[in-house]
């Protein structure tokens, strides 16, 4: 959303397009929203992992019932369906498409815009990378140095992880048919695109192939493992601080004390067991440090009524405005996703952090390297080592410096508007605006 700010703010007629789970979010911001093919996806429940609750047996017929589902909507583009979406391009005759690649329908967008003649840029909010990048796969921990045998190390991780995703997708795509399959549809999609199979990009960490486009990363260089690929741009982190943000019994914070701040994220990664006892040993820690606020958010499924005793220096809700207490916060205890640290990065908060999955262990691992947070392991987690890990970054003057000095670098990046520019450059638009 910043991006698009700093865009609409320079002149430009902003659109945003996709599924319609994302048109309340981008109005609430004071942007256009177009929904695409709302016949397929009319209540947005076609999305892989959303069903975390679910059992084994319940789980796999709910993703057979997506998988299936988006493959006859990859057959309807084909066909003519797609056909809404070059209508759209008439329509709006857009200078430059920006594709959010996130997931695997990136790789359709991507096709789509590749074939509609519009000037398209990929714009990643992760971290994913290449193999040819010379960094880790983003699902590993693992934190580059010009050792020879830590480059071995991550020559085999990316063998690793090509292997695993080769398994799964035989044994999920293939067998019990309840997973896509990171390839499925390249060959058809191309072919009927008329984009070359040879530039597909399949050696990444991506969850979808990669075309060659040019890409936008929402990050500072300075943050990530460094790319040697001439087509990457760090922009810088993009936060839009102005975003609408959940209601919050702000009084129930007192004036002069500290606070810490605890987050898992939207996405249901863990059980909800799993959930109540890490949050349980979270209000545990919490106790024992009266002179610190803590507001613990607990995310969806949760009540706070199955918390008994909450420590008074505790505030407990479901939802909280990140954002706000942010700009409050001394710590937070994160899952580490990209957008919590590039907003605790943006207000200079330190970070312990409990990767759970996807890309949150590269993130994290680069949390660790640049010394603005640190790790921990949310299999074994107590009381005593959370405890640990609070008084490192409370008391280590270290993290604290170390962020001060990244908050300084990506505000360095935000004000000099490298995505803004970056655009500009690609559609030979001067400084002066757009007339």
């Amino acid at each position: 959303m910043g991006l698009a700010k700093d865009l609409k703010e320079f002149g430009y007629q902003v659109y945003f397009t996709g599924t319609k789970k994302s048109e309340k979010l981008v109005k609430l911001n004071g942007f256009e929203f177009i929904p695409l093919f709302e016949n397929w996806f009319i209540n947005d429940e076609v999305e892989l992992d959303s069903n975390e609750s679910l059992n084994f047996l319940e789980r796999l017929k709910s993703d057979r019932n997506i998988v299936n589902h988006i493959k006859k909507f990859i057959s309807a583009l084909i066909e003519t369906e797609d056909r809404q979406f070059f209508d759209l391009i008439d329509q709006i005759k857009p200078e430059l498409i920006l594709v959010v690649a996130t997931h695997y329908d990136s790789f359709i967008w991507g096709l789509l815009s590749y074939k509609s003649g519009v000037k398209t840029v990929y714009l990643h909010d992760t971290l994913c990378g290449s193999f040819m990048s010379g960094a880790p796969p983003i699902t590993t921990g693992i934190i580059p140095n010009n050792s020879a045998l830590n480059k071995i190390k991550i020559y085999f991780s990316w063998g690793v992880y090509f292997a695993q995703r080769g398994f799964q997708d035989m044994f999920y795509g293939r067998c019990i048919k309840s997973r896509l399959g990171f390839k499925y549809g390249i060959d058809k999609l191309c072919e009927h695109y008329g984009y070359p199979i040879s530039m597909v990009d399949t050696s990444t960490d991506m969850l979808a192939p990669k075309l060659t486009f040019p890409e936008m990363v929402l990050c500072a260089r300075e943050f990530d493992f460094g790319s040697e690929d001439s087509r990457r741009y760090y922009i810088g982190a993009s936060v839009h601080i102005g975003r609408d943000e959940p209601g919050f019994p702000w009084n129930m914070l007192p004036e002069g004390k500290k606070l810490v701040y605890c987050s898992l994220g939207s996405l249901e990664y863990l059980s909800r067991e799993k959930r109540i006892r890490f949050f349980g040993i979270v209000l545990a820690v919490a106790a024992g440090y009266q002179h610190y606020s803590w507001v613990i958010a607990l995310g969806n499924g949760l009540s706070v009524n199955e918390f008994k005793s909450v420590p008074t220096n505790v505030v407990l809700v479901n939802y909280a405005p990140q954002i706000s207490l942010l700009k409050k916060a001394d710590i937070m205890i994160t899952h580490g996703g990209t957008n919590s640290i590039r907003e605790c990065i943006k207000f200079g908060v330190p970070m312990i952090a409990f990767p759970l999955g996807f890309d949150q262990r590269g993130n994290v691992a680069r949390v660790v390297c640049h010394g603005i947070g640190v790790c921990g392991n949310i299999k074994n987690i107590s009381v005593g080592n959370l405890n640990d890990l609070v008084q490192t970054v409370m008391n280590n003057t270290f993290y604290h410096i170390q962020m001060r000095l990244m908050k300084k670098r990506f505000e360095n990046i935000d004000n000099e508007k490298l995505g803004l520019r970056l655009i500009n450059s690609i559609l030979g638009i001067s400084e002066m605006g757009v007339s």
